[in-house]
């Protein structure tokens, strides 16, 4: 009701305008996107962080994958029990790959669980809450940025991710779409389908050109 009232509407997201058309109906006022930003002076590109390194016993050269979000029992949307499912994969041809899930919550036992029943034990690091002044850092540290979920409102991370100058991969159905520029930025996958051969693609700089354009990258979103 307080939301039909409003004369102004400025929802993050081509998807989350959809919804509230969806919802609102007739009532809908007028909309205009704002979508979100990120801090371009807090995550930008840098080298990785020796004391992360040996923090998960990392070699610099390693490939790693990051993969961020809240770790909720009753949201699997984030997909992350498939980026799990691809290492089982990758693994054969990147056998010193490792899968870094930061983020805590009710989910994290049951994702350390099936780690070991896919015999991923020390090639899948969960470390939990991750503090604000080390997430740079972090994205620093990976060879891609991976969250293939499907109900994202927007995913500020992947902004983030972008500006330290990492490859991305989201989800084609939710808000994901807009930081990525309808994949101009990263690659966007159907996340009900196998991942591996998507994160291979990234992993060996098989994707889109500009992924792997560090300067042209960083111009294009900071302008984006």
């Amino acid at each position: 009701m307080a939301l039909s009232r409003a004369d102004l509407l400025l929802p993050v997201s081509r998807i989350t305008a959809a919804r509230l058309r969806s919802q609102l109906g007739v009532q809908c006022p007028s909309l205009t996107l704002l979508p979100n930003t990120y801090d371009a002076e807090d995550f930008s590109p840098g080298h990785a962080s020796v004391a992360l390194l040996e923090r998960y016993g990392l070699f610099p050269s390693q490939l790693v994958v990051f993969s961020l979000c809240r770790l909720s029992r009753g949201d699997h949307a984030k997909h992350l029990d498939r980026l799990d499912t691809a290492m089982v994969k990758l693994r054969r041809s990147h056998p010193n790959l490792m899968l870094l899930i930061g983020g805590d919550g009710d989910d994290r036992a049951r994702l350390l669980a099936l780690v070991e029943d896919l015999g991923l034990q020390g090639f899948v690091l969960l470390p939990g809450r991750i503090a604000d002044y080390e997430l740079a850092d972090h994205y620093r540290l990976a060879s891609v940025f991976a969250l293939p979920s499907e109900k994202e409102g927007f995913g500020i991370l992947f902004l983030e991710a972008l500006g330290c100058r990492r490859p991305v991969l989201a989800g084609n159905r939710d808000g994901s779409v807009d930081p990525l520029d309808d994949g101009r930025f990263g690659l966007l996958v159907d996340p009900d389908q196998p991942l591996a051969q998507h994160l291979r693609a990234l992993l060996e700089r098989c994707s889109q050109p500009l992924c792997f354009d560090p300067s042209g990258l960083s111009a294009a979103v900071a302008s984006r």
